[in-house]
């Protein structure tokens, strides 16, 4: 789940990520694999070292050591700031009012909870993000409801899910179960034989081994496929 506030929205070609952790690693390897620059900064060497062949910068450098980061400045030209360090809100804070500070518009900052939330805000951050909560959320969704096979929160209302076709569609095309008048949701892709689709025939009867993707009123979504599974 994340908050966002009103922000310019340009194409993010370079990025720099404070904090090397499960996130912030992920998210390194993830934006540098599909083409992206990544200046992914830690002061644990280890970890840096870890990741330094698969970014265009890896730096050993702690963030409270503000001379030494407003120093690098290939800071400056990067589109986006990441703050992924957990654990350590001062230095958290500390890393979106240095990036404020070097022209970084684009800051995007985890919190552990909506105090710390309200805080990054207040000091410039434009996205808020809560990993552990979404994550938690996705488990339990999968768990209570076990023909959804993902989910991701698109804000606090709607949410976009990836289903099992519920049996009692089987046999009927999309056309038939008209979702958008019943159920106020939009199917916006197809999976099918390992194969995702955004292309696909509305007057296909639907099968067993079909997967919907489907965006949606996230109480609607939880009703409907609890009812059908």
């Amino acid at each position: 789940m994340d908050k966002k506030k009103n922000a310019t929205k340009k194409n993010v070609k370079e990025i720099v990520i404070f904090g090397l952790g499960r996130l912030g690693k992920c998210l390194a390897e993830e934006f540098s694999a599909k083409g992206g620059q990544v200046v992914a900064i830690d002061n644990d060497q280890k970890r840096v070292d870890e990741i330094a062949d698969q970014v265009a910068y890896a730096i050993r450098a702690d963030v409270m050591d503000t001379d030494t980061i407003k120093g690098l400045s290939i800071i400056k030209s990067v589109d986006a700031a990441i703050i992924a360090m957990g654990g350590n809100f001062e230095a958290t804070i500390m890393a979106i009012i240095m990036c404020k500070e070097m022209g970084i518009e684009n800051v995007i900052a985890k919190a552990s909870n909506s105090i710390q939330a309200n805080v990054l805000e207040k000091i410039g951050a434009t996205r808020i993000i809560f990993p552990e909560e979404e994550i938690g959320k996705r488990i339990a969704m999968s768990l209570l409801f076990g023909n959804i096979v993902d989910i991701i929160p698109l804000s606090d209302k709607f949410s976009m899910v990836e289903v099992e076709v519920p049996k009692k569609w089987i046999g009927k095309n999309l056309i038939q179960l008209d979702l958008r008048k019943k159920h106020g949701f939009n199917v916006i892709a197809i999976r099918e034989n390992n194969v995702l689709s955004i292309e696909f025939d509305i007057e296909k009867p639907l099968h067993s081994g079909m997967e919907l993707v489907v965006v949606g009123d996230e109480n609607r979504l939880n009703s409907v496929f609890k009812k059908e599974k």
